[in-house]
């Protein structure tokens, strides 16, 4: 196990020195990354605060168990530092816009933001993020796998946040239920599909899956993609929603949805979480983040009878996601609010998350090195195989959120009969390439 743990970080660091080698498929960014604007020059220190911070403010999503990881660990930085840190944790389809409201009105009501891939790119493009190098030094910097860190450079040469909430969308899936149906495990979309025929009866459907505008039907998508041997891009950033990978793939997810729940185009992760912990589908799409909880007898109603699997047909891969906290340019208290963001994703807080949790892997090197990680995580062995095979980080450039809305608009019609597969496809592929134009 400790093994496989880190062969992940290596895997890690792998991604994209291999996409820029074509060793996977093409780069996520679309610009290479770029040296620092300041070349070799030492860390700035953040603003000194005016005066001793006895408060700080951070703002991210409304999600459990996560909420109460961040809690204890704010309630341990505040023992350290004497700092109390109030909490403004909102539902995912309120985030991006109630930050956007604030920052951009420079109320300075947030010191630290959770900002996510699809709005970090922006944010830092308006300026309403500090770059790391006014918080951390180079020896901070070191501590993070490269790859992930590099995630959050800006085209300017900056990277804008420090990284944790590493996941990958996965498969769990009821192994009781397998085996007295005699099922051949979920890895191949023919396989996928069979078992949500076989296992969708009665009150029980064969499948759920998150079909909400949120950002959790594309990521599903593009990780199925990524297994069936595409990606939405090729090494020059063109749009490759017409090739034969990309509607084999939004075929597979036509075919699925006819296993799923009424109402599926509704759901979000949580209530794909509660659908399958209540019981009602034999499997799940699911971040790996949430996982763990599947089995969890206080979370589920169906403990001890999951197992994990990572979306497979022609490999195995994972689109790597994750997080950043950074700090707010109209922060007033921007040295103490770094002091925070390290905290908040050093190795220690990071294994103290996954404790509480177990589900949520951190982005230090050191990370994957501490074996209470790796026995706080037990979908590891799956991701591993995923990370090890095929991985990429989830795309990031600025075009994405509304290419990610083009993907999960037409797939919720495609699901609704309003649309074909080939519908579907290339009206994508009409939006990317016009956002190329």
């Amino acid at each position: 196990m400790v093994k496989k743990w880190m062969a992940i970080a290596f895997a890690l660091v792998m991604i994209f020195t291999l996409a820029a080698c074509g060793g996977t498929p093409a780069s996520t960014s679309a610009a290479e990354p770029q040296p620092a604007a300041d070349g070799d020059a030492p860390a700035a220190d953040a603003p000194a605060d005016a005066e001793p911070v006895t408060e700080l403010t951070l703002c991210g999503p409304l999600s459990e168990p996560y909420n109460s990881g961040w809690v204890a660990v704010l309630e341990k930085f505040e023992a350290e530092t004497g700092i109390k840190v109030k909490t403004d944790f909102l539902p995912w389809a309120q985030l991006q816009e109630r930050q956007t409201l604030e920052l951009a009105g420079g109320s300075g009501s947030y010191d630290v933001v959770y900002a996510h891939p699809l709005w970090w790119r922006q944010f830092a493009s308006l300026g309403y993020l500090q770059p790391i190098d006014n918080y951390t030094t180079a020896e901070d910097q070191a501590l993070f796998v490269p790859s992930l860190l590099e995630m959050y450079r800006h085209e300017d040469g900056r990277i804008y946040g420090l990284p944790d909430w590493i996941s990958a969308v996965m498969i769990a899936y009821r192994a009781d239920l397998f085996e007295e149906k005699e099922l051949a495990p979920p890895d191949s979309f023919e396989n996928i599909l069979a078992a949500a025929e076989a296992l969708n009866e009665g009150d029980m459907a064969g499948v759920v899956f998150p079909a909400l505008n949120t950002a959790g039907l594309g990521g599903s998508y593009v990780t199925a993609l990524l297994a069936n041997g595409g990606w939405v891009v090729d090494e020059n950033n063109n749009p490759t929603m017409d090739t034969p990978e990309a509607l084999e793939t939004m075929q597979f997810f036509n075919d699925l949805s006819k296993f799923a729940p009424d109402g599926i185009t509704n759901f979000q992760w949580e209530e794909v979480f509660g659908v399958g912990a209540g019981g009602k589908a034999g499997m799940a799409f699911m971040l790996s983040i949430r996982l763990a909880e599947f089995n969890d007898p206080a979370t589920s109603q169906v403990p001890g009878v999951w197992e994990y699997a990572a979306l497979r047909n022609k490999t195995s891969a994972a689109a790597i996601d994750s997080w950043i906290w950074a700090v707010t340019t109209d922060s007033a208290k921007q040295e103490a609010a770094g002091e925070l963001v390290k905290f908040l994703t050093s190795t220690d807080s990071q294994i103290m998350m996954s404790e509480i949790n177990h589900g949520t892997a951190g982005a230090t090197i050191e990370f994957y090195e501490r074996p209470e990680a790796a026995a706080s995580l037990p979908f590891m062995p799956a991701m591993s195989k995923a990370v090890e095979e095929k991985s990429i980080a989830m795309p990031d450039w600025e075009s994405w959120a509304s290419e990610m809305d083009a993907i999960e608009i037409n797939m919720q019609k495609m699901i609704l009969g309003e649309l074909t597969p080939e519908q579907v496809c290339a009206a994508v592929q009409e939006v990317m390439v016009a956002n190329r134009a």
